[in-house]
């Protein structure tokens, strides 16, 4: 399903960017996409904690294809970029509402003392998509044209369907139903916001996802303005983000469980002197080498931020919790929007400056001023 996302991701960017010429569009395209994201999260995380994960999940899937086939009428009628609009809200409920049932029913598959490693194994397998997708993409647009990715992507819904359909882990709804509804979204949230570490792990996932993300979605103006190269490098050049990724959750599924904060801490000060080379250094060689390194932290900063998460809150409240933990995906907009319209009035090396150098410094300010997650196992 991941896979299939990735490859409606880069045709639909590339698409966008080749039509418009607007890094400012792509940035409305990615904040539309993560408003749902930032609505939905309390209910969403509250209906994976009362209904069982398997329903949703499938039911998630069953929208994504009708996403890729929407798309490939708009691609195939040579409709105007507006609609993705829509579908990009449609993604974005498909997210907030898939990741808190996956995380949540992940717990009943494995032991809790597995459950790090079992998170971190997890991710390496949506990374490895984040791998193919992206490659293949790339070279059926550059090869055949959009509408083959888009029919690709349905082909993979379909099989990913099937695949969810014949999983027989346990699925069992809890007692949360008798409860009422908005009870047990205000208390979750009072639930998370006095656990002081769940708050401040947040904060550390949302300011580096708003520092370290926007490059994802500026992808094809660095293959375009900056390069000079086509929609084939620009596959390859994103899946270099997923082969990082997957490095980089192997090692967070290999490392012991008492250095992964300081792991946490080393991928933020990485993935800022990555976008500061980028930014200074504009071969097309060096930048698959830093787009890789950048994507072994950013692939791996939320399964630490999940792991860290997970071992320190009541199985009743994993859904919303979660679900809380995606608001930083929420909030992804403050910084892919911004970016953008710096992009077209600046260029593309003054905005990944900038957010290189407020890497470093979240980098800093959390060594400094929260000693203790040195020590959070």
């Amino acid at each position: 399903m991941i896979g299939a996302h990735q490859m409606m991701g880069i045709a639909q960017g590339y698409w966008i960017y080749e039509l418009t010429d607007s890094a400012t569009i792509l940035g409305i395209i990615a904040a539309i996409t993560s408003l749902p994201m930032l609505v939905l999260a309390s209910i969403s995380g509250t209906i994976a904690d009362r209904f069982r994960k398997r329903l949703i999940i499938l039911s998630v899937q069953t929208i994504s294809l009708l996403i890729s086939l929407f798309a490939l009428f708009i691609i195939a009628n040579k409709l105007n970029w507006q609609y993705f609009i829509f579908l990009g809200l449609m993604q974005g409920c498909v997210w907030i509402f898939n990741g808190p049932a996956r995380q949540a029913w992940l717990p009943k598959i494995v032991s809790k003392n597995n459950l790090g490693n079992a998170i971190a194994l997890f991710s390496t397998g949506v990374s490895i998509a984040s791998i193919a997708g992206p490659a293949v993409a790339g070279v059926v647009y550059s090869s055949f044209g959009p509408e083959f990715v888009w029919i690709g992507a349905a082909f993979i819904f379909t099989t990913a369907i099937i695949l969810t359909l014949n999983i027989k882990a346990p699925d069992i709804s809890n007692d949360l139903r008798d409860r009422p509804f908005l009870n047990e979204i205000k208390s979750g949230y009072l639930y998370i916001f006095k656990n002081n570490n769940i708050r401040v792990l947040f904060l550390i996932g949302a300011v580096f996802t708003l520092l370290a993300f926007p490059i994802q979605s500026l992808l094809p103006v660095l293959i375009i303005d900056v390069y000079g190269k086509t929609s084939a490098e620009l596959g390859l050049l994103a899946s270099m983000l997923g082969i990082g990724a997957v490095v980089g959750n192997i090692i967070v599924a290999s490392i012991s469980k008492h250095n992964r904060a300081i792991f946490l801490l080393i991928l933020i000060f990485t993935a800022g002197l990555c976008m500061l080379g980028i930014t200074n250094i504009q071969y097309f060689s060096v930048g698959l080498i830093l787009l890789f390194i950048h994507g072994v932290a950013t692939g791996s900063e939320y399964s630490i931020i999940q792991i860290l998460v997970m071992d320190q809150i009541d199985e009743e409240y994993r859904g919303r919790t979660m679900s809380f933990l995606m608001l930083i995906w929420g909030i992804l907009p403050l910084g892919v929007f911004p970016a953008g319209i710096g992009v077209d009035h600046w260029g593309p090396q003054l905005v990944l400056s900038i957010l290189g150098i407020g890497l470093l410094v979240l980098g800093t300010i959390t060594i400094i001023t929260q000693k203790w997650i040195r020590k959070i196992e």
